[in-house]
């Protein structure tokens, strides 16, 4: 009968809760961890359904049989057919290693009470399953709070472990919803170092290079920490005088995410939680950042991403576009870059425009006014924030004369 059906598990389970060969009983869970998979299979179904009949006595009976389940891949297959729980796992601690090793490495990540979620999750991890380990875990977030630290651990423990073809199979499914929500829920716990939240997240940028996410904590870690940001920066350029090279693709997926994240982050160093910039701490960022820069050579292209920084702190009440603390450094460190990467970046907000075609250069000229009587006001104390306003006004007023030229030409019925 067992050759002939074509889902032997369910004909086990049938058999077990059905007690439908209890003479034969012994010589069917015999073939428990057998090679034979249909045979196997049967004896699995047999002990899932004989256990709803007759519960933990049964399971217990037939454990402290002597001339039964001799091998640690019996008990183990036995015991995987049991549910899910402590009841199970207080009952597989009694047997030998061999035997908790083969139930850890082969039971699926999934619990039957919500209550014994942690302490598989222990398991899995202790066994290396740590992505079935995170798996579990995120399930867990519908129902309860595991706490902050063990979230980061199966973070932290599972992008060090391989993902292979089993676990492509078991959790890759669902891999994307369960780490965004298990970063979501560290994120804001406000319980958690940031920096460690943020190199979890940089390690896990190569399997969201399909996604879309938010990675706010790298943001504020790279305000933070200047070797973060030179870190970037080394990622996404080559040094001063290094010949390109072929690299491997986790290299260029790197070097397109990290210019991706210095082309996303908003938060100026510096910034204090009520959106002011403490310009000590600014200055202290930006001098050993471009320490850094200069010790890994890149510090002009590394300029160019500080200026495009500064251009996010807001204006000062007087709605000067350049806050006094940007124009202060901007004074202290002068460096040509940093103003060329403010004025790049200052430029490109703009945007689109809309505008009447037969206009002309009109809103241009008002902005490059705009600039003028701001730098002329700051030409005695701050020079070169004057400079750079002078700058971006040349820039406008550029684009006011070519915008000028098409609208002669459309008049033109051009």
């Amino acid at each position: 009968m067992i050759e002939a059906v074509e889902q032997p598990w369910i004909l086990g389970w049938v058999l077990g809760r059905g007690k439908l060969v209890e003479a034969e009983e012994n010589q069917l869970l015999n073939e428990l961890g057998s090679s034979d998979g249909k045979r196997c299979q049967t004896a699995g179904g047999y002990v899932a359904g004989r256990f709803l009949e007759d519960g933990w006595e049964w399971v217990d009976e037939r454990l402290g049989t002597n001339d039964l389940l001799h091998t640690s891949t019996q008990r183990a297959d036995f015991l995987l057919n049991l549910p899910c729980r402590t009841e199970t796992w207080d009952r597989l601690e009694q047997c030998d290693h061999d035997t908790q090793v083969f139930y850890w490495t082969q039971v699926p990540p999934r619990v039957d009470n919500d209550t014994d979620s942690l302490r598989a999750v222990e398991q899995l991890l202790a066994y290396d399953r740590a992505w079935q380990a995170l798996d579990l875990l995120a399930c867990t977030l519908e129902k309860g709070s595991p706490g902050t630290e063990i979230v980061l651990n199966v973070l932290e423990q599972a992008i060090r472990t391989p993902i292979n073809p089993s676990i492509e199979r078991t959790v890759a499914t669902f891999l994307y919803d369960d780490i965004s929500r298990l970063l979501d829920y560290v994120s804001q716990s406000g319980e958690v170092d940031e920096g460690r939240l943020a190199r979890i997240e940089w390690v896990l940028l190569l399997l969201f290079r399909h996604e879309q996410r938010s990675f706010n904590i790298l943001h504020r870690q790279l305000a933070r920490d200047p070797a973060f940001f030179v870190d970037l920066v080394s990622a996404a350029y080559r040094a001063s005088g290094e010949e390109p090279g072929e690299g491997d693709e986790q290299k260029r997926f790197l070097a397109k995410q990290a210019h991706a994240l210095l082309h996303s982050a908003r938060v100026v160093p510096g910034t204090q939680g009520d959106g002011t910039i403490d310009s000590t701490q600014l200055l202290e960022w930006a001098h050993e950042a471009r320490r850094l820069l200069t010790d890994c050579r890149r510090l002009k292209i590394g300029d160019e991403w500080i200026g495009h920084l500064l251009h996010h702190a807001k204006p000062d009440n007087d709605g000067v576009l350049l806050p006094e603390v940007i124009r202060d450094l901007l004074e202290t460190v002068s460096s040509e870059e940093i103003e060329l990467g403010l004025v790049i970046a200052i430029s490109n907000e703009r945007g689109a425009q809309w505008r009447n075609p037969l206009a002309g250069g009109h809103q241009e000229r008002q902005m490059a006014e705009q600039y003028r009587l701001q730098a002329q006001s700051f030409q005695f104390l701050w020079p070169r924030t004057a400079e750079v306003l002078k700058g971006l006004a040349q820039g406008y007023e550029a684009q006011a004369r070519f915008n000028d030229c098409k609208a002669d030409l459309r008049q033109d019925g051009w």
